[in-house]
């Protein structure tokens, strides 16, 4: 059982109030003190929302536009309201956003934002990860990430039918052919039968025994040669 804070208590309910959904499935969450013993990371979030800032200095209005803040977890809250309802929290540390010549996102761990609203549903969150960087020391790159066990089926087809995907044929000028999926005959029954008569081979076509006495290379000379 954790106990908040009035303060942190009352920034807890007010944005729950706000701000009300399912909890996110398929992702796991943990806050960076246990990330500090694992070697995986758990507790990097990242939070888009409509709200009004100024692009640049030179802007004198606030514009609404959609923003990406990041940050990381440092705990977990449970709120029951006597048991009717119940919202995930997340409070976390959010850090200040730039962006290098190459457009990616970098944060520094020392450098805080928001701390008078550090709370974000569930549902809100979505899991990242910081790569450090190698030219500045405690340069941070975010990085998203896809949810363990979640898998992209697609969109489902309407009814449960199943569609086949073909060429386009023009349905007048090929017609369809119809396959019979029974057994194929090997003959031909829509064409006449041809009869070819071959001969069977005479005794002159045999072919002739060789008579090796006749053609013998033996001598007998050398036989007499030994008597």
């Amino acid at each position: 059982m954790i106990s908040l804070d009035q303060k942190s208590l009352k920034q807890a309910h007010r944005y729950i109030l706000f701000n009300c959904d399912d909890v996110q499935q398929y992702i796991r969450f943990q806050t960076s003190m246990r990330d500090g013993r694992c070697k995986t990371q758990n507790s990097g979030v990242t939070m888009e929302a409509i709200t009004r800032s100024f692009p640049s200095f030179k802007d004198e209005k606030p514009r609404k536009d959609s923003l990406t803040y990041y940050g990381a977890i440092t705990d977990i809250i449970e709120l029951n309201y006597y048991e009717l309802c119940k919202n995930v929290l997340f409070k976390c540390d959010w850090f200040e956003v730039k962006e290098d010549n190459y457009g990616m996102k970098f944060v520094h761990f020392d450098k805080r934002c928001y701390q008078e609203d550090p709370f974000v549903l569930a549902t809100q969150a979505h899991q990242c990860f910081y790569v450090r960087g190698h030219l500045e020391e405690n340069r941070y790159y975010c990085m998203k990430r896809v949810p363990r066990d979640l898998f992209n089926m697609g969109d489902q087809s309407n009814g449960g039918q199943e569609f086949h995907w073909g060429e386009p044929s023009n349905s007048s000028s090929n017609p369809t052919l119809l396959v019979d999926d029974g057994e194929v005959d090997l003959v031909r029954t829509d064409v006449p039968a041809t009869i070819t008569v071959q001969p069977l081979p005479t005794l002159d076509d045999q072919p002739h025994e060789i008579n090796y006495e006749e053609d013998s290379d033996f001598d007998d000379s050398d036989w007499d040669y030994m008597e």
